[in-house]
């Protein structure tokens, strides 16, 4: 499954963590680095894993964006 993501559904995420789940905004940067990494090796998701996979510390960032997807759930991000 290749997620679709946007840049509006990208914000539209972050709002809900910063307004809904109060993350801190050093989460809320983590996510935004991640969503950085997502533009580079993305959109196909085994792409991005074995893209970050060559860099350090890629772990932080694959686990924000699973949030992001877990957040859309079975709906797609943009079309």
């Amino acid at each position: 499954m290749t997620a679709q993501t946007s840049p509006e559904s990208f914000e539209k995420f972050l709002q809900e963590k910063r307004y809904l789940y109060n993350v801190s905004p050093n989460t809320e940067q983590i996510y935004r680095a991640a969503w950085q990494k997502w533009k580079k090796f993305g959109p196909d998701p085994v792409g991005f894993v074995a893209g970050m996979r060559q860099a350090t510390g890629c772990n932080i960032h694959i686990r924000s964006l699973n949030a992001l997807f877990r957040w859309a759930g079975p709906r797609q991000l943009a079309s």
